[in-house]
């Protein structure tokens, strides 16, 4: 199991953007950046669209994601039938991005 062909494209992005401008690294900046990113990767579509109210959007949908993983620790039950399988499938996503077989998830 290797990275995707998008995972790789948006690490080679990522990158980029980190290694041309060095504000984009501090994390007070992470939602412009990544608003940067993804208005040139939708440029017609987001031509009207601010670039405030993508960074907006960028930074509910980071906060939605972060929500979203607590919701289903504190409620087992809303949980996915493939949540189980999910600390299998992250160990074998580090060992295929070249982590070695350390574990991921610290058991102590």
């Amino acid at each position: 199991m290797g990275r995707s062909k998008e995972y790789e494209a948006a690490f080679d992005r990522v990158r980029s953007l980190l290694e041309k401008e060095p504000r984009a690294r501090e994390r007070k900046n992470k939602n412009r950046a990544i608003g940067f990113i993804i208005r040139g990767l939708y440029p017609i579509t987001l031509k009207g669209v601010d670039k405030e109210m993508v960074m907006a959007i960028v930074k509910q949908a980071n906060t939605l994601d972060r929500v979203w993983h607590k919701v289903k620790e504190e409620h087992p039950a809303l949980r996915g039938s493939d949540y189980k399988r999910k600390n299998q499938e992250e160990q074998e996503e580090q060992e295929a991005l070249g982590y070695g077989n350390r574990p991921f998830h610290h058991t102590d």
